[in-house]
């Protein structure tokens, strides 16, 4: 799990075969799919919880993307009423990203997704997308 310190350009955006997580599935660590824009590669992702991922915000604060540039692509949501847990979120959880590459072509991808504890004892996680993105 890479950190992006250049700035770059969101591409396009891939489907995912699953989202949303709840409960053991999140504790147990959640795996979905996408298909690679690039050469339709069916791809897998996993998330661990407290080892993946790393703090979303640092995107920002690091001139890797602009606020306007996420709000515009979907990335993330701003938020009003949990602020503490950051300015942009996803699903008002805290907000993680990691990179990723196809498995064939190397296609860069940025995974964005919230994880958390929603309400006492229910952990959700959302994996809000999967954006392949170029370095500038």
């Amino acid at each position: 799990m890479k950190e992006i310190t250049k700035k770059i350009r969101i591409k396009n955006k891939t489907d995912l075969y699953k989202k949303m997580f709840v409960g053991n599935e999140v504790v147990e660590g959640v795996q979905t799919n996408y298909h690679c824009c690039n050469c339709t590669n069916k791809n897998s992702i996993k998330i661990m919880p407290y080892d993946t991922g790393r703090y979303f915000g640092e995107l920002v604060s690091n001139n890797v993307l602009s606020k306007e540039t996420i709000l515009t692509h979907k990335i993330a949501t701003q938020s009003v009423r949990n602020k503490h847990l950051g300015e942009l979120l996803v699903n008002d959880l805290p907000t993680l990203y990691f990179t990723t590459v196809c498995d064939v072509c190397e296609e860069n991808y940025l995974v964005v997704f919230g994880i958390g504890e929603k309400q006492p004892s229910i952990w959700l996680c959302e994996v809000l997308g999967v954006w392949a993105y170029e370095t500038n």
